[in-house]
C-alpha cells in the first residue's frame, strides 16, 4: 500500500478470445492426434499379445503331457514300491497347479474387453487403465505358471507388452 501504481491498458477483447479459441482448438487436435497414435500402439500390442496367447494356449496339452510325464519318471526312478494311485494323485494335482487354461481364458476376455473399450469413441481411461492392471495380473500369474523356457519367454513378453501399455495409458491420463 505504499505506492499504488495504476496502468490502464487497452486490451482488444476479440483479439483476446480468438487467440485463446486459437490455443485450445491446437491444444485439442494434438491430444486427438495422440489419442490416435496410441490406439494403433494399444491395437498392435494387443494383436502381439493375443498371437502368444494362442501359440501358449495351443501348447498348453502338450506341456500339460509331458510336465506329467516327466513327473512320472523321476518319482519311479526314486521309488519303485511306491503306491501307483497316490502317485497318480500327486501328477495330478502338481498338472493342476502348472494348468493355464483359466489364465489363457481371463487374458482372451481382457484383451477383447480393451479393444472394444479402445474402438469406443469416447472411451474411459480410468477402465481401460483397470483392464490393463486385470491384465497384467493375468499375465504375470501365466509367467510364474509356465516352467517351459520357450513358453516362459513368451509369456514375459506379454507380460512387457501389457506394462508398456500400462505405462501409455498412465500418461494420457
Amino acid at each position: 500500500g505504499i505506492i499504488k501504481s495504476e496502468q490502464k491498458t487497452l486490451v482488444n477483447q476479440n483479439l483476446l478470445k480468438k487467440t485463446f479459441k486459437a490455443a485450445l482448438n491446437e491444444l485439442l487436435e494434438n491430444r486427438k492426434a495422440e489419442g490416435e497414435k496410441i490406439n494403433k500402439t494399444f491395437i498392435s500390442k494387443i494383436s502381439k499379445i493375443q498371437n502368444n496367447l494362442a501359440k501358449i494356449s495351443k501348447s498348453n496339452p502338450k506341456l500339460t503331457k509331458l510336465r506329467a510325464e516327466t513327473l512320472n519318471k523321476k518319482v519311479k526312478m526314486l521309488c519303485d514300491n511306491l503306491d501307483k494311485d497316490r502317485l497318480e494323485q500327486e501328477v495330478a494335482m502338481l498338472v493342476l497347479k502348472h494348468d493355464v487354461a483359466e489364465e489363457i481364458e481371463r487374458i482372451d476376455f481382457h484383451l477383447s474387453s480393451l479393444t472394444k473399450e479402445l474402438s469406443i469413441k469416447n472411451g474411459s481411461g480410468k477402465k481401460i487403465d483397470f483392464i490393463l492392471q486385470e491384465l497384467f495380473r493375468e499375465t504375470s500369474t501365466l509367467s510364474v505358471k509356465i516352467d517351459h523356457p520357450a513358453y516362459k519367454q513368451i509369456a514375459l513378453n506379454m507380460k512387457l507388452s501389457v506394462e508398456e501399455m500400462r505405462e501409455q495409458a498412465q500418461n494420457i491420463e
